[in-house]
């Protein structure tokens, strides 16, 4: 019950003036080298979170660059050079940051609960009890990609397994459609199940990072489930652009947050802000983004067509589920 003006007063006397993700703050306290072992010469540079130091990892330079870390849960991220519009800055979805390597541009994000763990559950309701010798995933694949077309036939699928942040549903609901708009109980087979789920994350990606400015030509891929080559390969046909993957083994942030310490440490000892793509290509090597897939263009009126739908019965699935709450 705190007036939430005090708790803001509060917390900017906590947290202190922001300052560039790239700047150092100083050198490491004494209780760290003496219980830790750190050098007492280490650097401290500014933190930052682990979806802007996988935007490091990814060297996402370029408004026409995004990644999409399918992991736990999913987010899709990128690159603005302007402030995002008023409606963007008021909605309630996505998040807008100062670019963590490069402070005059933005870096635009939108975050998704259900995402891997989401996709797992559906993958062992449909084919953990099988008799086939398959495992899941690899069933699961076969479904998506030679056992059902893009697009789906026209079949649309909203899964919710936990509520959701974008779009905003507060409650746990699924909802299947036919290609006229109708609601269903169930698909006629698992194959349109598959693809209804994988298909629906991809044209929810595409549509609110739209909203958000992002407009890219080439996915960048991390998160747990970009391993998946059949899941990939949906979303390069979705976005028609082709899709990279990140095959650093120590994982996207904790890659980027390495070279933002590393480019931090040049930044302080040059009293500069060095450009990023320059200190790259003096320290480190891009050869761990490897090419995926292509997207198929014979599929892109499909989606088009395919994503006025999807917005449209997105919104109708907005409005009950907040009806439900």
């Amino acid at each position: 019950n705190e007036d939430p003006r005090v708790t803001v007063n509060e917390l900017k006397l906590l947290l202190g003036e922001p300052v560039p993700s790239h700047q150092s703050l100083g050198t490491i306290h004494s209780f760290f080298v003496q219980r830790f072992g750190f050098q007492k010469n280490c650097r401290i540079i500014a933190s930052s979170g682990d979806n802007p130091c996988t935007l490091a990892s990814m060297r996402l330079q370029s408004p026409n660059h995004a990644c999409i870390s399918l992991g736990t849960s999913d987010t899709i991220f990128g690159i603005s050079s302007s402030l995002p519009t008023s409606d963007s800055r008021n909605s309630s979805e996505g998040h807008i940051f100062i670019n963590p390597i490069n402070p005059q541009n933005f870096m635009v994000m939108l975050c998704y609960k259900n995402g891997s763990i989401t996709r797992q559950q559906i993958r062992d309701s449909l084919f953990s009890s099988s008799a086939s010798k398959k495992d899941g995933w690899s069933e699961f694949n076969d479904s998506l990609l030679n056992h059902s077309t893009p697009g789906n036939n026209g079949f649309i699928g909203f899964f919710f397994n936990f509520p959701e942040i974008t779009p905003h549903i507060p409650i746990s609901i699924t909802k299947r459609f036919n290609s006229e708009n109708q609601e269903i109980d169930s698909f006629s087979s698992n194959h349109i199940e598959v693809r209804a789920l994988i298909e629906g994350f991809a044209l929810s990606a595409l549509s609110h990072s739209k909203k958000l400015g992002m407009k890219p030509n080439v996915l960048y891929a991390t998160g747990g489930a970009s391993a998946n080559n059949s899941i990939l390969q949906v979303y390069a046909n979705v976005f028609g652009v082709q899709v990279f993957r990140l095959e650093s083994k120590s994982g996207g942030a904790a890659l980027g947050a390495a070279l933002r310490a590393m480019h931090g440490k040049v930044c302080a000892e040059s009293n500069v802000l060095v450009d990023f793509d320059k200190f790259l290509e003096s320290s480190t090597s891009s050869d761990e983004l490897q090419h995926v897939c292509d997207p198929d263009l014979s599929t892109q009126q499909i989606y088009q067509d395919l994503l006025k739908r999807y917005e449209q019965l997105e919104l109708k699935v907005i409005s009950e589920s907040h009806l439900t709450n």
